[in-house]
């Protein structure tokens, strides 16, 4: 008798043995990031909680993702990278291949009583620390703003020239001084040629290095910055520099909800052969992960219609009731 059976909507799709490793190796890393992340659930739980909550999600689950409705490439559970190395390395054709991949998201992160819920690969990257309520109201303010802003989505694609001199924008005086603008362009730029050059992206392989970033992001800035194209919120730009290689490592709840909002670099289109950047909060950076504009937006109204008020009341009331005595 397997130490968890295999739920009967994937006879057939996968094996018992595949399952069974998935849960195992999905219950440790789980467990041993939320640690890191001095989550509650994990600070007070064990890997074995971690594994029992994560099969009982999956025997729940069905076999498509709860916010989008597709189905999800369960079939894909035993190939996918199991180290964050080779998840930094995946190159973009791979992001996508893996999009549809199922693995275990937290319901809350921030609640004592540990829950998941199986969702894709796309949505729980979008998703975040976010609450499935708290997820649902970011893609309606995307879409909100999107629908009053004409040609604000899809974003325009140029080519952009790079500056020689970076001078701070007008909108940025008083608020942040020149040195921190330009350590900040330096600093992006440098990381950003750097990933793209590990992920063999033709404009990278091609470019001249870091400095040839920063002017794109210089001018992405000047061509309108002051808020979030997806969501017109404010950008916080007195936060940038604040914190040290932010994107990397493992953030808790409050680092992300105090970042929410800081101005990040984010490629238009990821898969483009042109280079192309706009600025956007973290917060949409996370969620638009390695979709376009297009894309995005179209994830976002599929996401509200599929998952109304109503309906993420409900299923929430009753994944608690189920993992109450967890």
């Amino acid at each position: 008798m397997p130490l968890y059976p295999l739920p009967s909507f994937l006879a057939g799709v996968v094996s018992a043995e595949t399952y069974q490793r998935w849960i195992l190796h999905h219950g440790h890393y789980l467990f041993w990031l939320d640690k890191k992340r001095n989550f509650p659930c994990a600070l007070n739980g064990s890997s074995r909680l971690y594994r029992d909550a994560i099969a009982q999600a999956a025997e729940r689950a069905g076999p498509c993702d709860p916010y989008t409705g597709d189905a999800m490439r369960w079939d894909l559970v035993d190939r996918y990278p199991h180290t964050r190395q080779e998840f930094d390395s995946l190159t973009d054709a791979m992001c996508r291949e893996f999009a549809l991949l199922p693995v275990a998201d937290h319901i809350d992160p921030r609640a004592e009583k540990l829950a998941f819920e199986i969702c894709s690969w796309q949505i729980n990257t979008a998703k975040c620390s976010s609450t499935p309520e708290e997820f649902v109201e970011l893609c309606k303010a995307v879409l909100d703003h999107c629908s009053q802003v004409p040609g604000n989505a899809p974003r325009a694609r140029m080519l952009y020239r790079s500056f020689k001199k970076y001078n701070l924008p007008d909108f940025l005086r008083g608020r942040i001084s020149l040195e921190k603008y330009r350590r900040w362009l330096r600093g992006r730029g440098a990381t950003l040629f750097a990933r793209d050059r590990k992920k063999r992206r033709p404009y990278a392989m091609i470019s001249n290095g870091g400095s040839f970033y920063s002017g794109l992001i210089h001018t992405a800035v000047c061509q309108g910055a002051a808020a979030d194209p997806f969501t017109g919120r404010p950008l916080a730009w007195e936060l940038i520099s604040t914190k040290d290689d932010f994107s990397n490592g493992p953030h808790d709840i409050a680092f992300m909800k105090k970042f929410a909002q800081l101005p990040t670099v984010d490629h238009i289109d990821p898969m483009s052969k042109t280079l192309a950047f706009e600025i956007c909060s973290f917060e949409i950076n996370k969620c638009k992960a390695s979709l376009d504009p297009e894309e995005f937006v179209a994830q976002c109204k599929k996401i509200v219609e599929y998952r109304g008020t109503s309906k993420t009341v409900e299923r929430t009331s009753n994944v608690k009731r189920v993992t109450s005595n967890v």
